[in-house]
């Protein structure tokens, strides 16, 4: 809905109408959805439903409904037989008394009611008792009442003259339904809300991420949802206390220059009764005209300015200053306002280098906006592949190309998923991303029990594996892992040559445990380094103000 009302500000926005609107025949939202470009949709975001749609290739509605059902935790082995008959292998239904029952989807269970449709048809069970072994799947003491069930099933389907294999086939498919499952009208409901949300990322994207971010994303962190804006086409302009709102905006909306404003809410350390001070006075006496104005209108106190200059979100109405000049002049307003002009700065308080610019953009807005985060290790990675003779190193663009071979590919960890094989070893699917696109990869139980503490404490890799493909889905079985950024105790320093060092990870789901990255606040005070514009900022200016 937040995204309908952006898109009715746009003055070539249509008026779309939530309750009634149906995008179930538009073509450009079916191919979306086939190519599993559905990152920020509901629903059908997560790497495994991205993985499965791709597989599937299949983007209307119907598909949409079996794919939102299947996706369940315990149906993986049928979620791959699903899609080998949905491209054409030949099967033979499970028995002709469940043939029309499971027909529409391929003979294979998907919906809840299909387990107590196949116990009446298959084992001759009473309404009631059907219903009642599809309820007591997902109840905590099923292990006590699936026995009976199981003894009754069989010995139902022997009475109609099933065989024992196939009563056996259809047990363990309705096995599969363990821990929870979706009605097939609960999976329609929820495909179609997938559907229209996916028409709207179609059709405004800009809009879509700057809702999803708003209404605190969704499978991934925020970090990961600007980097799929950025690899849309538009601009992630920085936080700016005359053009940016508490929450994010969008700029432009339709033409060339349209990009997404990152929302005064995106600072950390700051105060929001500050923040809705100074937007009510924006709104109040209009743009700040420059940085004496903007002090004398919103009154800051020094933890709220240091959180404005150190992101950059004062920029705008600098008077041409660089942000430790700002510092001299805030603690020294009061001489400011008294002679009407700015009184002369102290020719050692000079600029931060680019690499501290960099660092508070991280350390102040827990994101990083300038730029996809991979390129802060792009000299590292370059250095590591030269000296170790690493080859070929791919990006995800060139994942296709690589078919069946082996590669090293850069990436930053955006997501996992911890499970189990069915030797009850653990394994993990781990999706990373650079500035093409997210790609997956799996570590099965060797390479996790390698690479697995690395991953809880890592941010950016090179990963080596063989790109393996299955039904046009493409993964990388993962068979090295080298940690490109730093542990926790290596700060920012970086090694030389790099655009930055280490910086705290961005914000994303708590799927793994992250880095705070405080090891970084050294690196301000080094003499002559990349902190001594500030520290001769605020020094000079509590001086002269004391």
């Amino acid at each position: 809905r937040d995204t309908i009302a952006l898109v009715a500000r746009r003055p070539d926005g249509e008026a779309i109408d939530w309750e009634r609107f149906d995008p179930l025949e538009d073509a450009a939202t079916r191919d979306l959805i086939a190519g599993g470009g559905t990152l920020g949709v509901f629903y059908v975001e997560s790497p495994a439903t991205r993985q499965l749609l791709t597989k599937m290739g299949r983007g209307d509605y119907p598909h949409l409904v079996i794919a939102s059902s299947i996706i369940r935790p315990a149906a993986n082995k049928y979620i791959r037989l699903f899609v080998k008959r949905l491209h054409g292998a030949p099967y033979e239904p499970l028995h002709p008394l469940v043939e029309g029952t499971l027909a529409e989807t391929y003979g294979i269970m998907v919906y809840q009611e299909d387990v107590s449709r196949v116990a009446i048809d298959l084992a001759g069970f009473p309404i009631e008792d059907a219903d009642r072994l599809r309820k007591i799947l997902s109840k905590k003491d099923r292990e006590l009442t699936l026995p009976d069930y199981r003894c009754r099933f069989l010995a139902g389907g022997r009475a109609r003259g099933v065989s024992a294999e196939v009563l056996e086939k259809a047990w363990d498919m309705i096995l599969s339904f363990d821990g929870y499952s979706f009605c097939k009208a609960h999976s329609a409901s929820f495909a179609q809300v997938s559907y229209r949300v996916a028409y709207l990322k179609r059709r405004y994207p800009l809009e879509f991420i700057a809702s999803v971010i708003n209404n605190g994303g969704g499978f991934y962190g925020r970090q990961t949802y600007l980097d799929e804006c950025r690899r849309m086409g538009f601009a992630i302009l920085p936080p700016d206390v005359n053009a940016s709102g508490w929450e994010y905006t969008v700029e432009g909306a339709g033409g060339p220059s349209a990009g997404l404003r990152v929302g005064l809410c995106q600072l950390r350390d700051i105060r929001r009764p500050f923040v809705d001070r100074l937007l009510e006075e924006r709104v109040r006496g209009g743009p700040f005209g420059g940085f004496r104005d903007f002090v004398r209108r919103t009154d800051p106190r020094l933890v709220d300015l240091r959180a404005l200059v150190r992101s950059g979100s004062l920029d705008s109405v600098s008077d041409g200053c660089t942000r430790p000049q700002l510092f001299f002049r805030f603690l020294n307003i009061a001489k400011e306002e008294g002679l009407g002009l700015v009184p002369p700065i102290p020719s050692l308080v000079g600029d931060y280098p680019g690499r501290v610019k960099l660092a508070d953009e991280v350390r102040t807005l827990g994101i990083v906006v300038s730029r996809h985060p991979l390129s802060l290790f792009r000299g590292r990675i370059e250095r590591i592949a030269r000296r170790h003779g690493l080859g070929p190193v791919i990006s995800s663009a060139d994942i296709p190309r690589y078919r069946g071979r082996r590669v090293w590919i850069p990436g930053i960890l955006v997501t996992g998923k911890e499970v189990a094989t069915k030797k009850r070893e653990p394994m993990i699917f781990v999706s990373f991303e650079d500035e093409n696109s997210i790609f997956e990869t799996v570590l099965f139980p060797d390479a996790f029990r390698r690479y697995y503490p690395l991953l809880d404490d890592g941010w950016a890799f090179l990963v080596y594996g063989r790109v393996d493909e299955d039904f046009g889905a493409l993964s990388i079985g993962v068979e090295r892992l080298v940690k490109v950024s730093r542990g926790s105790g290596a700060g920012a320093g970086g090694e030389a040559g790099d655009a930055a060092g280490d910086v705290a990870a961005p914000e994303r789901p708590p799927v793994f445990a992250w880095w705070s990255g405080e090891g970084e606040a050294a690196a301000d005070d080094a003499d002559g380094g990349e902190g001594a514009g500030w520290a001769a900022g605020e020094r000079l200016g509590l001086a002269a103000g004391s």
